[in-house]
């Protein structure tokens, strides 16, 4: 009676420990590098609120739709490479992070931790590991119902690979602007607010049609939106917003 005791409690403590991000949900900022695909609907995602960045723009202006297409289809070893303000995100993006990156802020907009392609444990946002070892679901518990905030970082960040992890983590932000699906530009800083708030980056090429993509049944074609691990921009969507808010959509 004792093991099966001890068994119910640990499943039943896995069990809440899996739950809490949906129990105490983070403001969630998608961060689209480069302009606003006019073919994207961000309304399927209602819990989800996207900002883009105009002003920067790739470093090959020419490319082509196919070969946008083919770019974001590669791995992280290649990708499209942009130029303009933001200049830290810009570097940022051409030097360290891609599609699934993901900033965890506390209560006094610093970053509490941060991580890599958020669905690479197996789609699962809880446990996916940051950079302190700790799952998601542990920090975002910290930031959100404890109200835990992490010691002020007195290095400059550096945005290089290597560099990044250790000079972001106990900083804000270096503020800039962005703009809202209704072309409106508000700055990062106020975004967070001095809220427990996940910010997640990715980039999907203005020039790609989703629905021709949809419609055609060419592999290459339908895996358009797969991110460095494989996982689809869409799916990126789909896990934030059925992990963290319990709304379970299907890719329309």
């Amino acid at each position: 009676m004792k093991k099966i005791a001890l068994i119910l409690v640990m499943v039943f403590s896995i069990g809440v420990s899996f739950a809490q991000i949906k129990k105490y949900p983070p403001k969630v900022v998608i961060i689209g590098i480069g302009e606003k695909n006019p073919t994207f609907n961000e309304q399927q995602y209602p819990n989800l609120k996207f900002y883009y960045t105009p002003q920067l723009v790739p470093q090959n202006e020419n490319l082509s739709e196919s070969a946008s297409a083919t770019a974001s289809l590669l791995s992280e070893s290649v990708k499209i490479l942009y130029k303009g303000e933001p200049e830290f995100l810009s570097n940022l993006w051409n030097d360290v992070i891609n599609n699934g990156f993901f900033m965890l802020f506390d209560n006094e907009s610093r970053c509490y931790t941060l991580g890599y392609d958020i669905l690479r444990q197996n789609d699962d946002i809880d446990n996916r590991l940051c950079i302190d070892k700790k799952t998601l679901n542990e920090n975002v518990k910290a930031v959100v119902k404890k109200g835990k905030v992490i010691k002020q970082n007195k290095k400059e960040i550096i945005v290089q690979e290597k560099k990044f992890d250790k000079t972001m983590v106990g900083n804000k932000l270096p503020d800039f602007n962005v703009v809202d699906v209704d072309g409106n530009t508000i700055s990062i800083n106020s975004i967070i607010n001095n809220e427990p708030t996940l910010i997640v980056f990715f980039n999907l090429p203005k020039n790609i049609d989703i629905n021709k993509a949809k419609a055609e049944k060419a592999a290459t074609v339908k895996s358009m939106f797969s991110a460095a691990s494989g996982s689809s921009i869409s799916s990126l969507f789909i896990n934030l917003e059925s992990q963290i808010f319990n709304n379970n959509i299907r890719n329309r």
